[in-house]
């Protein structure tokens, strides 16, 4: 099994729709399939996204990845990135250690130009009021754990660079389009 992965050619996927692109992704991106342990890259191509020109967004396998050689391409993308997307699940008002110890890790990489840096708090609408249970409880929270001289230095510099991001909210403006 493992000779059929080493020393492949470029694998190139032109799925027909959503759900086959999602498979696709998830064969090589996923610890539950094989061909992840194999995969040094994998680059989405996407017709229909609205960026502007020059801008790449970049999905690194985190620095706590189970294969060096990814784990090396994380630093190279994050040392040379113009910005650090955090994503980090705001369902509660709580962050879990081993999410911190990771973030850290990347704030470690960066040293000092934490201000490429910005934490998005994603899940947020799993609370019916979901902004005022982010703004009460979640920010605070995340702001007083990414305040620390090793990560962005005080609560004020932290709640600059701390944002809420939630689909369902971005799938209600699509379909109200």
């Amino acid at each position: 099994l493992i000779e059929s992965y080493l020393d492949r050619d470029s694998i190139i996927f032109r799925p027909n729709n959503l759900e086959e692109l999602k498979t696709q992704v998830a064969r090589f991106t996923s610890c539950k399939y094989p061909e992840h342990f194999f995969a040094k890259e994998v680059e989405v191509g996407l017709s229909e996204f609205n960026v502007p020109k020059n801008v790449v967004f970049v999905d690194t396998p985190g620095l706590n990845d189970p294969v060096e050689y990814r784990v090396n391409i994380s630093r190279r993308y994050i040392n040379s990135a113009s910005v650090v997307l955090l994503c980090i699940s705001a369902d509660k008002a709580a962050i879990e250690a081993t999410e911190l110890e990771q973030t850290a890790s990347i704030f470690h990489v960066l040293k000092w130009a934490t201000d490429r840096i910005y934490v998005f708090g994603t899940k947020i609408d799993f609370h019916s009021n979901y902004m005022d249970y982010w703004e009460k409880h979640t920010k605070p929270v995340f702001a007083k754990e990414f305040s620390s001289k090793f990560l962005f230095g005080s609560e004020q510099n932290a709640s600059k660079h701390i944002f809420p991001v939630t689909a369902w909210y971005y799938n209600l403006i699509q379909r109200a389009k």
